[in-house]
């Protein structure tokens, strides 16, 4: 995870890709998140490629980042499967 202002983080990025095609190994865009607020300007093609995710809805691992509408399904969605083993 990365985390800065969005001119060092796509120069972090840009360094990864960089060193990764030195070992033969290539960053897959589709399966980057970008967390940020809706409002942020991004301007770098690549980070533009990631998908972007709100703040209030970001998860790692599936755990919510901050007490907001993320938790709140994962609240959810504990309790169903609870409920659901119970039945079964």
């Amino acid at each position: 995870m990365l985390g800065d202002r969005v001119e060092m983080v796509a120069s972090d990025v840009a360094e990864i890709v960089n060193a990764g095609s030195k070992i033969g190994l290539s960053l897959n865009g589709a399966k980057c998140e970008l967390i940020t607020h809706p409002d942020l300007v991004v301007n770098d093609t690549l980070l533009q490629s990631f998908e972007r995710v709100e703040l209030s809805n970001a998860t790692i691992l599936g755990a919510p980042i901050l007490p907001d509408s993320a938790l709140d399904r994962a609240w959810h969605n504990h309790l169903k499967n609870s409920l659901e083993q119970l039945i079964d």
